[in-house]
């Protein structure tokens, strides 16, 4: 496609207004995948204490425990 003819294309924008409102769905959106984010790191945080607790003897699990059978 030449420039000329590209230039000649006729490309459909939303109004202002739409495009506003587009924006703030995506940025609302990129606020829960970083707080999402942040949330991964805190568990993967807490599971790898948790793993070295566990797996070093220092706590231990009674495996004979109702609730922890349920």
């Amino acid at each position: 496609v030449s420039k000329g003819r590209f230039s000649k294309f006729e490309v459909a924008l939303p109004s202002i207004e739409e495009q506003t409102r587009i924006s703030n769905v995506l940025l609302s959106l990129d606020d829960r995948i970083s707080a999402e984010q942040a949330r991964s790191v805190e568990l993967s945080t807490l599971k790898s204490g948790l793993s070295s607790v566990l797996l070093s003897g220092e706590v231990r699990v009674d495996t004979n425990d109702s609730e922890a059978a349920a």
